[in-house]
């Protein structure tokens, strides 16, 4: 006989099974309260937490043969997660998981991959987007639980990725839609609010502990905004949301720069399979009576162990189109460059083409411009002289209605040019168009996308300044984040559609497969950076034998907030100078933790040298507000840095001086003392050895001053020079015996202690 069930029924009502699409269609203003879940979940009102004096056991439950297929899921679901409760409460952890796992298949099906976060490529999963509400729901429960059970025992990467199969389920619903990124999907549920707040809950928690800084603003940022989002009428947000926002400590923890001067001295790799050692070293350069403008936005690439800069926006916002050269540093301790050298312009007109975000890519010794016009600008790295290539698109239009285009992303991959997305001048959000240049018969092929803001879930949505990588291991294009141009449709467009006070920033990965020419938008998981643009990536093959490996630094986010407690000023941006490492097989990031590194910056060029393997960065911009300087609102650099990571063939050898690192390390604008450690806006030293050492005052001054010249070979340049003199005086005077006047060698004033020079 079946048990009897609460109220005296035999049977539990059959109410709608809605899915979140029929939710989505409802009006945000006829919401007047969210409700919780219960409330619409009768088939819940059987368990024990439910508040009735009445338990079922799965045994009962098997015998409920009324019980309709979705009941008979969610309930054993809840039964086996309240379970998992239980020994969560008792700290029994792994038998927790267990009980959780046990839960989320009574959904998802025995047989099926999951977590899908670390066994499927493709994020987007049929089986996912087939769920009714009640199922996602008691899914999104089931996997943030067993995150923080991770969490708890120390397991940080498990911990990660089963909150980023709680993403995974939520934008699998968004994959039912054609909407864009930035529209909400609006529930009269309450926990379909707190589900997500619980999982950027956790990640800023995970990522805050990792020194991830970025990631843990960003999350925590997430877990305020949704409350912006419920669709409530009353004036008070509820209550539970409310608790979960004032946990994240968004005020708090926006306060950080990523990365942070007041955790970066105190970085350790704790975590090896989510951090890993690095080394920023600035590349001196030699000098000349001409050099590039500082500028923001170049094309960038290395030819010959020589690094080529074309093109950009110089400080003073005006769009160049000069070529220049130098030579790297040939031997590997060598941070020193050669002079450099100028080279014909391209052949771009600045007026009518932005040559700033005007990328340049290499094959067969000659390098590409694309700017939106069949025509491309090609440069003979020989002979060192510009021509132009025609080319046809078969059996299309040509898309770019202007002939123009900037901002978008251009790799070479096996012999072909992949070109995507960018700014055509048509619409200020940016487009998607996606094409591919054969390079051996210079046609083109349109693949996927439109300049027209088309919303779709296929292949990436618009946007401007994405990253972008070419692998050529897998046969594989990559692209990365990137940026909505909401903001410049507002002013363009006031009453747009899209028009809005602030742009939307990404945070997808998708990969495109010239074989299947298919797009899939990737999972990723691991210590990852967080919704970027203008960042830039490169693939190194040299990396981790033969696997390679993607390196990501720096960027912009115009949906990440910095607050200035001093001046009680909040930023609705971020500017980064974090640094990433991709592991192109496993899809899992790690962060490279330095102790040193360039400033904060945009729209910086990311080189590899394909010959030794060295990395290179050049150029780019801050804002003067983020990163206080003399220039009034951004300053642009020309500087180049180099990059080693403690991976095989990331350049760090085993007797790496990481003491001496530690030491003199430059933390973007700020310097490390070589004495006392402290961190600050400190002076340079005035000696030979090129601003290896910095010090906050003469305290420090004279105290290192010993070691620092024994270590460094640093010697007094107006001593020296002082001595020189002294020398020719001398030897005027006395012949060729080597003596002074007085028959007495001269001391050696380049051991006396030099002035502390201007940083």
């Amino acid at each position: 006989m079946a048990p009897s069930l609460p109220n005296g029924g035999s049977g539990i009502p059959d109410i709608p099974s809605l899915n979140i699409t029929g939710l989505q269609s409802i009006d945000p203003q006829n919401i007047t309260e969210l409700t919780p879940q219960l409330n619409y979940r009768p088939e819940l009102q059987i368990l024990s937490r439910a508040g009735q004096n009445f338990a079922i056991s799965l045994e009962e439950l098997e015998n409920l043969e009324q019980l309709k297929p979705l009941y008979r899921r969610t309930v054993s679901c809840n039964l086996l997660k309240d379970e998992g409760n239980k020994l969560f409460k008792a700290n029994k952890y792994d038998e927790a998981i267990i009980k959780y796992k046990q839960a989320a298949r009574k959904i998802v099906g025995q047989d099926a991959n999951f977590p899908t976060v670390t066994t499927e490529n493709n994020m987007k999963q049929p089986r996912y987007m087939q769920l009714v509400w009640q199922e996602l729901l008691d899914l999104v429960a089931c996997c943030n639980n067993i995150s923080i059970c991770f969490k708890k025992s120390d397991r940080m990467r498990a911990a990660i990725s089963w909150s980023l199969e709680t993403q995974a389920l939520y934008q699998n619903q968004r994959f039912n839609h054609k909407n864009f990124s930035w529209k909400d999907i609006n529930s009269p549920i309450l926990e379909y609010y707190t589900g997500q707040q619980k999982m950027h809950l956790r990640l800023s928690q995970l990522f805050y502990e990792l020194r991830n800084t970025a990631c843990a603003v960003h999350h925590a940022l997430n877990v305020t905004t949704l409350l912006d989002q419920v669709p409530y009428t009353t004036t008070k947000a509820p209550a539970q949301m409310e608790k979960i926002s004032k946990e994240a400590d968004l005020r708090t923890v926006a306060q950080l720069r990523h990365p942070d001067i007041a955790v970066s001295d105190r970085l350790e790799v704790k975590y090896p399979d989510l951090q890993v050692r690095g080394s920023w070293k600035k590349i001196g350069i030699e000098s000349s009576k001409v050099q590039p403008a500082a500028r923001l936005g170049t094309g960038c690439f290395i030819w010959n162990s020589r690094l080529y800069v074309c093109g950009g926006q110089e400080q003073n916002h005006l769009r160049s189109k000069d070529f220049w050269c130098i030579p790297l540093p040939k031997k590997r301790n060598s941070t020193m460059a050669g002079a450099w050298r100028q080279l014909p312009d391209v052949p771009v007109d600045p007026r009518f083409h932005n040559t700033a975000g005007m990328p340049i890519q290499v094959y067969n010794d000659k390098a590409y411009v694309f700017y939106g016009s069949p025509t491309l600008q090609v440069f003979d790295l020989r002979t060192e002289k510009w021509s132009t290539l025609a080319t046809v698109l078969v059996g299309k239009r040509w898309p770019y209605v202007r002939n123009s285009s900037s901002e978008h992303a251009l790799e070479v991959l096996n012999g072909k040019l992949y070109v995507f997305g960018g700014q055509d001048g048509r619409d200020q959000l940016g487009n998607n168009i996606f094409m591919v240049l054969d390079l051996s018969n210079n046609q083109w092929q349109y693949i996927s996308g439109l300049s027209k803001p088309t919303p779709t879930w296929k292949e990436p949505m618009l946007r401007v300044y994405p990253g972008s990588w070419a692998d050529p291991i897998r046969n594989r294009f990559f692209l990365h984040h990137g940026n909505a141009n909401r903001m410049s449709q507002l002013i363009k467009e006031p009453r747009g559609e899209h028009a809005a006070d602030q742009d939307h920033t990404y945070d997808d990965t998708w990969s495109y497969n010239p074989t299947t020419k298919q797009w899939i938008r990737e999972n990723v998981t691991g210590n990852y950076p967080c919704p970027r643009t203008e960042h830039s990536l490169v693939f190194n093959k040299h990396l981790n034998g033969d696997k390679g490996g993607v390196i990501c630094f720096g960027g912009y986010s115009a949906t990440t907030t910095t607050y200035i407690p001093e001046q009680n000023v909040n930023f609705t941006y971020a500017y980064f100078a974090d640094t990433f490492l991709l592991d192109p097989e496993t899809m899992v990031w790690r962060q490279v933790l330095t102790r040193g590194f360039p400033t904060y910056r945009a729209q910086h060029r990311l080189v590899v040298d394909p010959v030794t393997g060295r990395t290179f960065l050049f150029g780019g911009y801050t804002n003067s507000d983020f990163v206080p300087s003399k220039h009034i609102i951004s300053r642009s650099f020309n500087d180049i840095w180099e990059l080693r990571i403690d991976v095989p063939g990331g350049g760090i050898e085993e007797d790496y001086d990481w003491q001496d690192e530690e030491r003199t390390a430059v933390m973007g604008p700020w310097k490390t003392c070589f004495n006392c450690g402290a961190v600050g806006p400190w002076r340079m030293c005035g000696g030979t050895c090129g601003g290896k050492a910095w010090y906050c005052g003469k305290t420090c001054s004279d105290e290192a001053w010993d070691e620092h010249r024994r270590v460094h070979r640093c010697q007094n340049k107006k001593a020296l020079e002082a001595e020189r003199r002294a020398r020719e005086r001398a030897a005027n005077a006395a012949g060729p015996s080597g003596t002074g006047i007085n028959g007495k060698s001269k001391k050696d004033g380049g051991n006396k202690k030099p002035a502390n020079g201007s940083s």
